[in-house]
């Protein structure tokens, strides 16, 4: 996650255009279940 991290906040990071022109929906959509599965295993560690 971390390329989507820089690029998503750095606008020099990719050398052609800004950064919304390289990202889809299904990057999107990856990108927020990878955060819901963090989430998850989180709040299952908090709760022990």
């Amino acid at each position: 996650m971390t390329d989507n991290y820089i690029g998503s906040r750095y606008p020099n990071f990719y050398p052609k255009g800004p950064a919304y022109k390289y990202y889809t929906e299904e990057i999107a959509k990856r990108c927020l279940s990878y955060a819901e599965s963090i989430l998850k295993e989180v709040g299952k560690f908090l709760e022990r």
